[in-house]
């Protein structure tokens, strides 16, 4: 919890100063930029800072950092109902496809993301047998499970684009989430792909990712409404976030790291006093 809100609530400070010092005046000719908020407001402040009851838009991609916040809450039961079922991870991992299908054919919030981490959960008790049945795939049907799993985390847009409605792009978030899972078993088992992330330049922006994902949407909005065009804003908008998202990674979420560890070793100190005395007696 330490390391989600802390850099959090700074991005949130970021965005609301960028607000008030760069007035969000005029009818910019981006359709996301007229949706962006103009002004600060208390109910939308106290929603993005504590996140649980949903964010305020100050910062939009923080909606999704609401799933990461109930996520962190509830892991103990996330992590005791895998293990109880982490012997039949391949009919769990249907089932939660389904689940996710479900809550986006009916915009049910709850189906549709929080079935998503119970994947990686699994996924993450079962890291070894994935690594060990991912060594048996041939070279050559990687860039093919690559590509698969590309379309398939594009099947929400591209069921709008080809008139499918919003339920049934919404039921498609299923198939993105079997997209975005084989994404991550790429990650973990076509060589080629392992070597370029493990390279400077790839650890570099996976170390900044978290926070450029904070703060870029606050940078490329005040340049939206400050620039004479979206292409321009576009242009300086990529170097100034990654230079911000630089910046705050080494100075507000790093510390965040260090904090939380802090944090930890204090709570493993205090459990285990009781437990010595125990002992001594």
């Amino acid at each position: 919890m330490v390391r989600l809100y802390v850099p959090e609530w700074a991005a949130v400070v970021f965005a609301v100063l960028l607000i008030v010092l760069v007035p969000r005046a005029g009818s910019p000719e981006s359709l996301w930029l007229q949706e962006r908020p103009t002004a600060v407001t208390p109910g939308a402040l106290v929603r993005d800072l504590t996140l649980v009851a949903g964010n305020g838009g100050l910062a939009s991609p923080l909606w999704s950092l609401r799933w990461e916040v109930l996520f962190s809450l509830a892991i103990p039961l996330y992590i005791g109902f895998a293990r109880k079922l982490v012997r039949v991870p391949v009919p769990l991992v249907v089932g939660f496809v389904g689940l996710v299908a479900v809550g986006g054919f009916f915009d049910e919030s709850i189906l549709l993301y929080a079935p998503m981490f119970m994947v990686g959960v699994v996924m993450a008790l079962r890291v070894n047998d994935l690594l060990a049945f991912l060594g048996r795939v041939p070279a050559a049907a990687w860039a093919l499970i690559f590509a698969a799993s590309i379309v398939a985390c594009s099947a929400p847009w591209l069921m709008v684009y080809v008139g499918g409605g919003d339920r049934l792009a919404g039921a498609a978030k299923g198939l993105a989430l079997v997209g975005a899972t084989g994404v991550v078993l790429t990650a973990l088992g076509f060589k080629p792909l392992v070597r370029w992330l493990e390279t400077g330049v790839a650890q570099w922006f996976g170390r900044i990712s978290f926070s450029l994902y904070l703060v870029h949407e606050p940078i490329v909005v005040t340049l939206g409404y400050s620039l004479p065009s979206p292409v321009m804003a576009i242009a300086l908008g990529v170097p100034l976030s990654l230079l911000m998202g630089a910046g705050f990674y080494r100075f507000v979420e790093l510390p965040s790291h260090r904090l939380a560890k802090r944090v930890r070793r204090l709570q493993q100190s205090r459990v285990s006093e009781p437990m010595l005395n125990v002992d001594a007696t």
